[in-house]
């Protein structure tokens, strides 16, 4: 039964822009590296067939069932319907927690600001701990341009930039003048 339950769970939950039913919650999601393992075909979100083992929609659910099996002081049942490197770990089972008791509600909105008199580029650390959209806009003279960098560009310079986050934890955002100076303000949105 709470297998079923954290089905019900993370069906009442948000994971934008995925389904947390399917790839489950976001915090959970996140860590597992459910984007990234599912873009290189090591999971199958939403599978309820061949790759049911590999769908980390029932991962989350029995890591649910593993959670609650600690809460109630049980042994673990055992862990035989999905494969085990999804298995749980304590860090794992704390953010399902988190992810039960203070729901991930939406997108967080920050602001950055910089300016230039000298010098053609300025550079911003983003920390982007959860898997989802990363939207950037720029304001300020129209001769200055922004992209991201992870090692290697990820996104075209402009003024206005969508990206989709999926196993960055930190990514460099560089500003750079073309012409002028004057100050610069970047509009951070991450969902």
């Amino acid at each position: 039964m709470a297998h079923e339950y954290g089905h019900h769970v993370a069906a009442n939950r948000v994971n934008p822009p995925w389904s947390a039913l399917t790839w489950g919650t976001k915090r959970w999601a996140s860590y597992e590296n459910v984007c990234a393992r599912t873009a290189h075909g090591e999971l199958h979100p939403g599978d309820e067939a061949n790759a049911y083992m590999l769908n980390p929609g029932e991962a989350f659910a029995e890591s649910f069932r593993v959670l609650n099996e600690q809460w109630l002081g049980f042994a673990t049942l055992g862990w035989n319907l999905v494969d085990q490197s999804l298995f749980p770990d304590q860090t794992a089972l704390l953010l399902i927690e988190e992810d039960v008791t203070q729901p991930w509600t939406g997108n967080t909105s920050s602001t950055l600001r910089g300016s230039f008199g000298a010098g053609v580029r300025r550079t911003f650390t983003l920390r982007t701990p959860l898997d989802g959209s990363l939207a950037l806009s720029l304001a300020g003279p129209r001769a200055f341009r922004m992209s991201i960098y992870n090692g290697a560009t990820l996104a075209g310079s402009g003024r206005s930039i969508g990206y989709q986050l999926c196993g960055e934890r930190t990514l460099t955002l560089r500003v750079d003048r073309g012409k002028g100076s004057g100050a610069f303000t970047i509009a951070v949105s991450k969902s």
